[in-house]
């Protein structure tokens, strides 16, 4: 359970970090407030990734209890983002399904990007050890 917490931290602190500049470099655009444009997109960034990887954590552990189910799986984060997307739609915009329809892709994005990352770091294992990382274990 403690890699499940650890797992969905890193996502929400890449979030907030992101979503932190992102803000900083709009309000500089656009000549508001920079602080306070900062500290609110990054809040937001933070609810809505803790939203989504906590879901997309809790879809892994139950069906990892019915099958197996590999981390990064395009299903849980799916779900992930369809429980996590209604939650945020229903909380900002009154409206689960306009949520649901945004943060579904983007958590399907999540997962391709971890797979490749993944795929990546085996890859270098690979390269620099001459041998697989799972062949350690």
């Amino acid at each position: 359970m403690n890699e499940a917490a650890a797992y969905s931290g890193a996502r929400v602190v890449i979030s907030t970090l992101l979503g932190t500049t992102a803000g900083g470099l709009i309000a500089v655009y656009r000549g508001n407030p920079l602080f306070l444009h900062t500290a609110l997109t990054g809040f937001s960034c933070t609810i809505a990734a803790t939203a989504c990887s906590v879901s997309e954590r809790a879809a892994a552990v139950v069906l990892s209890r019915n099958s197996e189910v590999v981390k990064g799986d395009f299903r849980t984060h799916a779900i992930g983002g369809i429980l996590g997307g209604s939650l945020i739609g229903g909380i900002y915009k009154k409206s689960p399904s306009s949520g649901a329809l945004l943060f579904t892709p983007i958590m399907l994005g999540v997962a391709l990007l971890e797979k490749k990352a993944q795929s990546y770091r085996q890859n270098e294992l690979e390269r620099v050890f001459g041998r697989n990382d799972k062949n350690d274990s």
